[in-house]
Formats: C-alpha cells, structure tokens, sequence
C-alpha cells in the first residue's frame, strides 16, 4: 500500500480484512490526530496486538475495530509494512515494554554489559544505537538477537547477521547513544491477557447525574444485567473512561434494575470529569 494514503475508516476495515485474509505479516498504521498514531500488528493475517500511540511512551491498547472507527469519514494518512512473523510479535509487545537505557551516552568497549543484562533477564525488545546522525535499531527475543536468514533489514531495523554485527562492533568501538526498551515476554503477555479480559468487558453507557438528599454522594450505579455478565456482585471498583480512552478514574458502583444504557452518577463527580453532557463513557470493572 502506498505511503501516506488518505483512508477513511470504512476503507480501514476493508485493509484490515484483506489483510486476515492474505495471512499478512506485519503492521498497519495510519494517524489519528497531529501527534497521535493507530498501529495494528499481524502474524499470519492475526491480529496480535493494536494500539494508540501518542509518544513518550503513552500507549493506549484498544481493539483494532475501534481504532478503525475513530479514523472518521476525512481519510486519514494510513501505510502498511510487511515484517517477518518473529519481528512483527516482538514489535507487537511494544505497548508493553520499559526503559532500560534512555539516550544513555554508551562509552566504548561497554556493550557487553547491556547485552549481558538482556539475555540474562530474556529480555524481548529493541535496542537503537545513534551515531554521527545515523540511527540503527536491533531487537532481541527472549534475550537472543533477532538474525533473519533472507532479510538484512527493515527501514532503520537490522536483522541480517553480518549487519547486526557490524553496528554492534562500531557501538562498541566507537561509542553511541543509547535507548533500550525491553520486558519478560511473559509479562507483556500477562498485560496483553488483562487488556483483552478488559477490553471484552468495555462497555459504552450514557453518565446521568443525581443529586439530592436520597442520592448517593460516591456510588455510581449500572444496569444490573451488565453486572451479572461480568460475574461481579455486591459493590465494587469500577473503571471509568471517556470517549478518547482518557482514564476517568476508579469509583465504587453496583448493579441497579432498569438502568438500561445509562449509569447514574453523582453530581459532584459527574462535574469533575469536564465532559459535555451529551458524551458516553466506557466502563469495566477493576480486575482483582
């Protein structure tokens, strides 16, 4: 796919099925707003990971569907990057990875000590090296480096063995600046895990204010259907999000009868999310 395509949601969704269908391997991204990217990542026409990015580490995982949806009717700049199954996973957890190694300035003959503490944790991640105004980037799995057998490369990523090796052994001579980004595979699929299990229970409902004197002042209250599928009971923490995915807060709430697609809010709290009227939340529980 071209470069910077204008793509309108409904032309995101067919992307994104043709690309399930041809067993793609790789990511789709496409811009949000100014500062802020939708990435989609496959292996095998799967859908592995998706999520908004807004830079400095700000990652908001969603369900590609909404993703796609938010592109509007405008057409937005979208491209596709074909990848090997094994880089487009390790690109996958990216939602999920911490700072190692920030624009650390990487004296020379100090690289053992980095590679030492990737592989001794297995590690997933990636590492970028910066030098003379050249960028290069490698990524590890589970703690060994990524060497593919037919490709050297994609863009600034490196992955043929004779090409790693020549930015490992300049970074080590020479010196570099440093960015590490890496976790246990097992945790970022813990997260990923947790995410869905949320993301499954994400449910769009209209805030309705209540004040009074019989009015609770902390507790919101949810159709008790809704409840009953998530398999809580009694009072218990609920997580509230606007539109934007924009964490509203943790409040106690409970199942009420008849409540239908509204969610009764007290007024105090209702006016301390700086929401207009008109707009939906989403809702989850608070997982133990």
């Amino acid at each position: 796919m071209p470069e910077g395509l204008l793509l309108t949601s409904s032309d995101l969704a067919n992307v994104v099925a043709n690309l399930k269908a041809e067993n793609f391997n790789g990511y789709l991204t496409w811009q949000l707003a100014p500062q802020q990217s939708a990435y989609v990542f496959f292996c095998n026409g799967e859908i592995l990971s998706s999520f908004r990015y807004s830079g400095q580490e700000d990652f908001k995982v969603w369900k590609a569907d909404k993703l796609v949806e938010r592109a509007g009717s405008q057409g937005t700049p979208a491209h596709s990057y074909v990848l090997s199954p094994r880089m487009a996973k390790i690109l996958s957890y990216s939602f999920g990875f911490r700072p190692i190694y920030q624009q650390h300035t990487l004296p020379p003959k100090s690289l053992k000590k980095v590679g030492d503490e990737v592989e001794s944790e297995k590690l997933t991640g990636i590492a970028a090296f910066e030098s003379q105004g050249q960028t290069s980037v490698v990524a590890w799995e589970r703690g060994e480096i990524l060497n593919e057998t037919f490709v050297t490369g994609y863009g600034q990523f490196l992955c043929g063995r004779d090409q790693v090796t020549q930015c490992f052994n300049r970074a080590n001579a020479e010196g570099a600046t440093l960015s590490v980004f890496a976790e246990k595979t097992e945790i970022v699929e813990k997260q990923m895990r947790r995410f869905q299990r949320d993301l499954d229970r994400l449910t769009p409902l209209t805030p309705k204010s209540v004040s009074g004197f019989f009015a609770s002042k902390d507790t919101l209250k949810l159709d008790a259907d809704i409840v009953k599928k998530w398999g809580v009971s009694g009072a218990f923490q609920l997580l509230v999000e606007d539109e934007d995915g924009r964490l509203l807060g943790a409040f106690k709430a409970q199942g009420a009868n008849g409540k239908d697609n509204q969610i009764e809010v007290p007024l105090k709290i209702l006016q301390s999310w700086g929401i207009e009227s008109s707009s939906q939340v989403e809702v989850y529980p608070q997982a133990d």
